[in-house]
C-alpha cells in the first residue's frame, strides 16, 4: 500500500498544545549494485513515523531506472545484484513463491522510473545527461528533509534520523551529497537547514544488541531477520506497510523498527510470556 500523508492541520495559535511527541525519519535506498562509482542508485525513499501513534506522517519517493530506449541509455546493474536480487537476466525463478517475489520487485522498478534523456553527442555532455538522475533525487531529498526540520521545529516535535544500515544507506546517500551538491550542503549526520552536527541511528544495531540479551547464541549465527526474531520475544504492535523493497515503504518500517526499540528500551513493550 502506498503510506499516505496524516498530517493533521492545526488551528492558529495550537502548535505549543500539541503533545511533545518524537518523529523518526528513516531513510532507504535501492541500488544497481554494491559500487556507487560504477552502479547507480536507482531509488530513494524517505518516510517519518510518529511516537505517539505509529502514524506516518509523510513520505518522499524518487527514482532514476532506467530500461533501454530509443533515447535511454538502461542502468547499468552490477551482474550478481542484477540477477541475484533483481531476477532479471539468465537468473529466473524457479518456484512460485520465487516468482511472486520476482513480481513484486518489477512492480518496484516501474515506481523508480525516470524520464528518459536523449544521449548527446560529446562525452561531457552524456555524462551531465546520465547524472541527471541521481542529483534531482539528492537535491530533492535535501529539499525535502529541511521542509520536514522545519515543520518538525514549529510544531516542537524531536525528529531522529534514522537507517537500516548506516554503512551502506547513509554512506550512499552521502556520496551523492558531496558529488552533486555545493559544500554548504553538509554530509549526514549534519542537518539539512542550518547545517548543525545531529545523530543518526542505526535500527540493525538497536535489534541486534536487544536480541543479543535474550538469545545471545542467535545472533551469533544469523545476520538477517532481525525483526521477526524480535516479535518472536516481544509483544510488537502491528503497522500498516510491510517492507517490500519500494524505498519509501521500507523507510517507514525502518522508522517503526526503530520505534519498537526505543520502546522496549523504556519498558513499555513487555516480554512474551515465554521469555
Amino acid at each position: 500500500m502506498e503510506p499516505e500523508s496524516v498530517i493533521k492541520e492545526e488551528k492558529p495559535g495550537t502548535v505549543s498544545e500539541v503533545k511533545k511527541t518524537v518523529w523518526a525519519l528513516a531513510i532507504d535506498i535501492e541500488t544497481a549494485g554494491e559500487n556507487p562509482q560504477h552502479h547507480g542508485i536507482i531509488g530513494i525513499g524517505a518516510a517519518i513515523v510518529s511516537e505517539e501513534d505509529h502514524s506516518i506522517v509523510e513520505h518522499f519517493v524518487a527514482g532514476n531506472y532506467a530500461e533501454q530506449g530509443p533515447w535511454n541509455r538502461s542502468t547499468d546493474f552490477d551482474q550478481r545484484c542484477k540477477s541475484e536480487f533483481w531476477h532479471m537476466g539468465d537468473n529466473q525463478p524457479d518456484t512460485e513463491e520465487e516468482h511472486e517475489e520476482a513480481s513484486k520487485k518489477r512492480k518496484i522498478l516501474d515506481v523508480l522510473k525516470r524520464p528518459g534523456y536523449k544521449v548527446s553527442a560529446t562525452s561531457d555532455e552524456t555524462r551531465m545527461k546520465e547524472n541527471e538522475g541521481e542529483h534531482a533525487m539528492i537535491y530533492s531529498l535535501m529539499v525535502w528533509r529541511a521542509c520536514m526540520e522545519t515543520l518538525a521545529k514549529e510544531r516542537k516535535v524531536t525528529l531522529m534520523y534514522c537507517f537500516d544500515t548506516i554503512g551502506f544507506d547513509c554512506y550512499w546517500i552521502n556520496y551523492l551529497i558531496n558529488k552533486y551538491l555545493p559544500l554548504s550542503a553538509k554530509p549526514m549526520p549534519y542537518k539539512a537547514v542550518d547545517g548543525r552536527w545531529g545523530t543518526s541511528w542505526e535500527t540493525s544495531s538497536m535489534m541486534f544488541g536487544l536480541i543479543a540479551q535474550v538469545d545471545p547464541d542467535w545472533v551469533l549465527e544469523h545476520q538477517h531477520g532481525y525483526g521477526k526474531k524480535l516479535a518472536k520475544h516481544w509483544v510488537i504492535p502491528e503497522f500498516e506497510v510491510e517492507h517490500d523493497h519500494n524505498p519509501a515503504h521500507d523507510a517507514a518500517t525502518i522508522a517503526f523498527d526503530f520505534m519498537v526499540c526505543r520502546a522496549i528500551v523504556r519498558g513499555e513493550i513487555p516480554l512474551r510470556s515465554e521469555d
